[in-house]
């Protein structure tokens, strides 16, 4: 008798760590849907199918063995590993994905035009090509702001963003600010120094 409750115990733990396992290796990444393109589901969950190039004009996911595409239109936003990118506004009529390179009381965004094997991604942040951005977002708001290439058009539009905390206010309307130390600025901004 005492064997059978060992063996039941054994049985169990073994189901468990299955169980667990297989929640642990589902994929987690997933797609945000738009009101306006969600029917009865906002959320997809599945894999994302990740471009070589690094430039993303739609993501698609696998969910349930169908593929399905989206453009930044159609949604909020989608993860990728542990990677988030939003879709953002571009201009008037067109959004982009730009990946979230800062999280916290202020959000930083990079859209990226360039493949990454010209210099693109978040190494190539520093070389920012003309049609490359970073998007600020405070998480007060639901609106994101493009953040100009000038030096002086960047220094005007996002300071009022820092003006609680002198420190960073000052550096952002100092001469030595550069739209290329954001990632650096926001971090500080949100204690993740």
């Amino acid at each position: 008798m005492h064997t059978y409750r060992i063996m039941k115990k054994l049985i169990v733990i073994l189901i468990l760590i299955i169980n667990f396992s297989m929640l642990l290796g589902q994929n987690k990444d997933y797609v945000i849907l738009n009101q306006s393109v969600a029917t009865t589901v906002d959320t997809i969950y599945g894999e994302i199918i990740f471009p070589n190039s690094g430039v993303i004009t739609k993501v698609k996911i696998i969910s349930n063995n169908e593929k399905m595409k989206y453009y930044p239109n159609d949604v909020i936003g989608f993860t990728y590993g542990e990677r988030y990118f939003a879709s953002v506004p571009y201009n008037s009529r067109q959004n982009v994905f730009a990946e979230r390179i800062a999280n916290g009381k202020i959000k930083l965004f990079y859209y990226d035009s360039s493949p990454k094997g010209n210099g693109g991604g978040l190494a190539g942040a520093t070389a920012t090509s003309l049609t490359s951005y970073y998007f600020i977002k405070k998480n007060t708001t639901e609106n994101y702001l493009k953040v100009p290439h000038s030096r002086e058009k960047a220094k005007k539009k996002i300071a009022v963003i820092f003006k609680d905390n002198e420190k960073i206010y000052k550096k952002i309307l100092s001469e030595e600010f550069r739209v290329w130390k954001l990632p650096e600025i926001v971090k500080e901004y949100n204690g993740e120094e």
